[in-house]
C-alpha cells in the first residue's frame, strides 16, 4: 500500500506544521495530540467513544529503544461479560505510517496482548477496539521516543536476510484444565521501514516488511492481523487466551514481498 503511506504521511506531516505557532515567535511548541488528523484516515467519519472502561493501552512513558517499544493492550471485559472485542486497531499516531497493525479476534476472547513497534517521534500510541455490537472504543498512551523508524537494523543484512520467515512458538499455562494460556510467536524479519539509510551503499534500504499475521489454534481462528512499517524488526506477538482443549498452532506470516511463511506447534503448555 506505497500510496496510503504517502498519503498517511503528507497528512502527518501537515498536521505538525499546521500546529506550529506562526511569525517569528522565538519560543515555538508543537502540539503532540493529532488524533483529529489521524482519525478520519483510518476510521473517516464514524464516532469513537471514550473505551477506558473496556481496555487499557500499557507501554513505557520514555522508551529505552525507540525501534522496540514495547505495547500491550488489555481487556478489561470479565470472560462473561456481554460485551466483546472483535478487533484492536493500533496506531502510532505521529509516526510517517501511523498504523502499526489491526489485529482481529473472530472465534476467541482475548484477554491481552502485546507487541513492539518503531517510534519516532513523542506520540501518543492509540489503542481502536471494534465491539460486536457496532462501537468503536479508544484507549491511549502517551510515549517519548524518538528515531525508531529510522533507527538502523539491529542485524546484519546478510544475517537477517539468511533468517527470514523463521517463526518460533512459546506458551505458558495448562490448556488441559481450560485455563488462560500465553502464547508468544516470534518471526524472524527485519521489517524493513524504507526510512532506514544503508551506510555502505549511501542508499536507503527499500521497504521489506511483515503484512499479514495468521494465528490458528485447534482448528479455529485466534488472530488475523494486518501490519504495517510501524511494527519492529522481528516483529513478536504476544497474547492470552483460554483454549477449550489441547491441540495445536497454526502460525502463517506473509510479507510485503510476496513470501509467506508457516510453522506449526505441538499442544499448548510447553516451550518451543
Amino acid at each position: 500500500m506505497p500510496g496510503l503511506r504517502l498519503i498517511a504521511a503528507a497528512m502527518v506531516a501537515a498536521a505538525t506544521i499546521a500546529l506550529v505557532p506562526q511569525g517569528g515567535q522565538a519560543q515555538q511548541s508543537i502540539e503532540y495530540n493529532q488524533w483529529d488528523a489521524v482519525k478520519p484516515m483510518y476510521f473517516g467519519d464514524r464516532e469513537i467513544g471514550d473505551g477506558s472502561a473496556v481496555l487499557a493501552v500499557k507501554a513505557p512513558d520514555r522508551a529505552h529503544d525507540a525501534a522496540l517499544v514495547p505495547v500491550e493492550v488489555i481487556s478489561k471485559l470479565g470472560p462473561d461479560s456481554d460485551q466483546r472485542i472483535e478487533a484492536v486497531t493500533l496506531l502510532v499516531e505521529r509516526n510517517p505510517v501511523p498504523l502499526a497493525g489491526r489485529f482481529a479476534f473472530p472465534s476467541q476472547r482475548i484477554g491481552k496482548f502485546s507487541t513492539r513497534v518503531r517510534v519516532q517521534s513523542y506520540t501518543y500510541i492509540r489503542a481502536i477496539a471494534e465491539m460486536a455490537d457496532g462501537r468503536l472504543l479508544r484507549a491511549s498512551k502517551f510515549v517519548k521516543a524518538s528515531g525508531g523508524c529510522s533507527a538502523p537494523a539491529m542485524k546484519d543484512p546478510e544475517e537477517a536476510m539468511a533468517n527470514l520467515g523463521q517463526i518460533r512458538i512459546r506458551t505458558s499455562g495448562d490448556a488441559r484444565r481450560s485455563q488462560p494460556v500465553t502464547a508468544q510467536v516470534m518471526i524472524r524479519h527485519p521489517n524493513y521501514s524504507g526510512m532506514q539509510y544503508d551506510q555502505i551503499h549511501r542508499s536507503y534500504i527499500p521497504a521489506h516488511y511483515v503484512e499479514g499475521i495468521a494465528v490458528d489454534y485447534a482448528g479455529q481462528t485466534l488472530i488475523r492481523a494486518k501490519t504495517d512499517i510501524s511494527i519492529s524488526e522481528n516483529p513478536t506477538l504476544r497474547f492470552t487466551f483460554t483454549p477449550e482443549r489441547v491441540d495445536g498452532f497454526a502460525v502463517s506470516v506473509t510479507d510485503s514481498k510476496n513470501n509467506t511463511f508457516q510453522q506449526h506447534w505441538a499442544p499448548a503448555g510447553g516451550q518451543g
